[in-house]
């Protein structure tokens, strides 16, 4: 059985980005988090440990978030990776970062970049 584990519009402050200012004043974001596992069906009483607790999730994006980035991009990357690294059985992983009201030159809500891997990856 396919079974998604994770959370929905995480939101933090950091001050990551390419330009001096959002250095400097830094941003909100909003992040997205999806893994995929098999989850056995004859099991009817599951434990933590025999699943992905969505909160060490958030404190892994948390820990990434502390890091300061340039690209989005990288960030994304190196949070999948040690995701993967720690449930190495993953069927597959989407997160979605978004940055609220970037300092673009235009009114935007957000931008935004959404990495997907393994059963979340476009076929």
């Amino acid at each position: 059985m396919f079974c998604k584990i994770g959370f929905h519009d995480l939101r933090i402050s950091s001050t990551h980005g390419l330009h001096a200012e959002e250095k400097l004043t830094g941003n909100n974001f909003e992040i997205d988090l999806w893994v995929a596992v098999d989850q056995n069906e004859s099991t009817e009483d599951l434990l933590l440990e025999d699943t992905i607790d969505y909160s060490k999730l958030v404190e892994l994006t948390q820990t990434h978030f502390s890091r300061h980035h340039d690209l989005l991009e990288n960030l994304a990357m190196q949070l999948i990776r040690e995701i993967n690294v720690i449930w190495p059985t993953l069927l597959g992983s989407q997160i979605c970062i978004r940055k609220c009201h970037p300092m673009i030159g235009a009114q935007v809500a957000d931008t935004f970049v959404e990495l997907r891997t393994g059963c979340f990856a476009p076929c």
